[in-house]
């Protein structure tokens, strides 16, 4: 991280979190508040379906999380947002422009270290998905790290790896079939 300027680097921080918040969407990243820190534990309502949601701390974000942390003492946030906001409009609008200035740099970053790379703001929560349903994460638990309402709204995040996963299930049971008859062609 510290080879890149400043400005991404920040960015690089925020993508970094995200993934090791489980895949934490950066609308909820943006609107941590401090006080949603409580000891080793993050908890908030995620932003669009107001569910509870409670993230254990990683060791790995700690050192993340002092060095980004906001440190305007007025200010509610966890982590920095440009300007003072008084009405909703303005704070959705100053969002729209935190989000795309966060892509643009994601963008840069993935220019400079990932060159055949596709980086956005969805990268660590699909990420995060696509490699815990590879590590054999029940769809469930996936499910409510996520936040989802329904497992249905998780398996369109998985729907590609279905057809994956049953042919590495059918080439394992071909495996153990051909083992138990000696290795004799299954009929």
């Amino acid at each position: 991280i510290e080879k890149l300027p400043k400005e991404m680097q920040c960015a690089l921080a925020y993508f970094l979190l995200m993934f090791l918040f489980r895949g934490m969407p950066f609308i909820d990243l943006a609107h941590l508040r401090k006080q949603d820190v409580k000891g080793k534990y993050i908890v908030y309502s995620r932003h669009k379906t107001g569910r509870q949601i409670t993230v254990r701390i990683p060791k790995e974000a700690i050192k993340l999380i002092e060095k980004f942390k906001n440190m305007n003492y007025d200010s509610i946030y966890l982590f920095p947002k440009n300007g003072k906001i008084k009405k909703d409009k303005e704070l959705y609008m100053n969002y729209l422009r935190v989000l795309r200035n966060f892509n643009l740099k994601l963008e840069k970053i993935a220019t400079l270290l990932l060159p055949d790379a596709k980086l956005s703001s969805y990268t660590p929560r699909h990420t995060w998905a696509t490699l815990a349903f590879h590590a054999g994460v029940n769809i469930g638990i996936i499910c409510k790290a996520l936040g989802h309402s329904s497992i249905k709204v998780t398996e369109t995040y998985l729907k590609p790896f279905e057809n994956e996963k049953v042919d590495i299930a059918n080439d394992e049971l071909i495996i153990s079939v051909v083992a138990h008859n000696g290795e004799k062609e299954v009929a």
